[in-house]
């Protein structure tokens, strides 16, 4: 059960771009589970019950003078994640990832073992 939520405005253009076309929401999407833990997913599919978290531009994952920037990104991606699946379990959504780069996908993908589901959708 919901204690709250809501569409929210977004803040990138590219990002917002990618998120609607993925999602087919033209707003993020703020829940608040009843025990207080909330999350802002960049949208929500309401035909599926579906929440969206939606990542662009991280192709420089792979470049090695990059590797500890992108430890770190990782591990927030990790957190969020981790988040994102507990609020939407306790509120009755499906959760899913979506990356253009088939490579940041596969990586997150094997990462996670599958769960979330992160797929690789074209900008």
């Amino acid at each position: 059960m919901l204690r709250s939520r809501h569409a929210a405005p977004r803040r990138s253009r590219r990002h917002d771009a990618y998120a609607t076309k993925v999602s087919g929401s033209p707003a993020d999407y703020f829940v608040r589970t009843p025990a207080g833990l909330a999350i802002n997913y960049d949208g929500y599919t309401p035909t599926s019950r579906l929440v969206w978290e939606v990542k662009v531009g991280f192709g420089w994952f792979f470049n090695p003078k990059k590797a500890s920037l992108t430890a770190v990104k990782l591990a927030a991606f990790d957190a969020q994640k981790t988040l994102g699946l507990a609020v939407a379990i306790r509120c009755s959504y499906l959760h899913a990832w979506s990356i253009p780069d088939r490579w940041v996908a596969g990586l997150l993908l094997s990462r996670w073992g599958g769960v979330p589901p992160v797929l690789s959708i074209p900008e």
